[in-house]
């Protein structure tokens, strides 16, 4: 009864954001993180990002989750982590870009120095 109901409000939630991989593909419904739960997934380190469809608001989130199951091995309780990483993603985006640029400065002074 409760999985129909979170099934049922997916759609909703997709009228308002959009899933996409980091590498910014749209994920289809079916691949989000509560869709993979209700279908008694386990979900593990996985980075999205989320962008709402009215605005230009983007963050990248982190989720992990899995479902509890009863003694009699039928679903009890799904739980759902969602961290928000955006800032970190950032940083690491403008490390890796900062170290690229020294590299290429670094091989544009190394090839201009004379050979003695």
């Amino acid at each position: 009864q409760d999985r129909s109901a979170a099934l049922r409000a997916l759609p909703e939630f997709q009228s308002i954001f959009t899933v996409l991989s980091l590498d910014g593909v749209p994920l289809p419904l079916e691949e989000w993180p509560l869709s993979r739960l209700i279908r008694g997934e386990t979900v593990h380190d996985l980075e999205l990002r989320i962008r709402r469809n009215d605005s230009d608001w983007e963050r990248i989130f982190n989720y992990g989750g899995s479902v509890v199951a009863g003694a009699d091995g039928r679903p009890i309780l799904a739980f759902l982590t969602i961290t928000d990483i955006t800032d970190r993603k950032r940083t690491d985006f403008e490390r890796e870009a900062t170290i690229d640029f020294l590299h290429l400065v670094s091989e544009g002074q190394t090839a201009r120095q004379p050979s003695w």
